[in-house]
């Protein structure tokens, strides 16, 4: 599963994703009886990138919310991110390694710092930004996912049907605790 970082002073909208990850333009190959793709194209690539730093964003940031967290329900919350965000970035790096895409191991800048700029809230504070945080992040990757659920490639739209749900959840139950809080 993914969440992509966005609550936050820099934008991660300008990942530099294009020098961390393989170019996967051109792999297109396209089933004309069934309207499938038995190779990745660089839209499916794309999604299975951005979803990765989404996914290791949302452990990272669950560490976090274990430790610095002052709410237990934000607590519960970030290890409820860390073994859900875990096991869907585990099947993500089988589909990638399946399909011969290069995705990132480690997070962009922008969002490491964003990461590093968290290590250093603690309490409500931290719970205000990171439940925030959650709350748009998941909406938005609720939106990558349910665009993905229509992909050519097979196994990405199979992954996007199956993680879809999760997120979902995450995305209710994130706007409950922050509207709590």
């Amino acid at each position: 599963m993914a969440c992509s970082s966005e609550n936050k002073t820099t934008s991660s909208d300008s990942m530099s994703m294009d020098t961390t990850m393989s170019d996967t333009s051109g792999l297109d190959e396209n089933d004309s009886m069934t309207g499938t793709t038995t190779k990745v194209d660089e839209e499916a690539g794309n999604f299975m990138k951005m979803a990765a730093v989404g996914g290791m964003m949302e452990v990272e940031a669950g560490k976090l919310a274990q430790t610095n967290g002052s709410s237990q329900a934000v607590k519960d919350f970030g290890a409820k991110m860390v073994a859900d965000h875990t096991a869907a970035g585990n099947e993500l790096m089988a589909l990638a390694s399946n399909n011969q895409v290069m995705i990132p191991t480690s997070l962009p800048p922008a969002e490491q710092k964003h990461v590093d700029e968290m290590k250093k809230m603690s309490g409500k504070a931290f719970d205000a930004h990171y439940m925030g945080m959650m709350v748009n992040d998941h909406a938005k990757t609720v939106g990558m996912f349910r665009d993905a659920t229509r992909s050519k490639h097979a196994d990405v739209r199979a992954f996007a049907e199956k993680t879809l749900p999760t997120l979902e959840g995450h995305h209710t139950e994130a706007k409950k605790i922050k509207s709590s809080m």
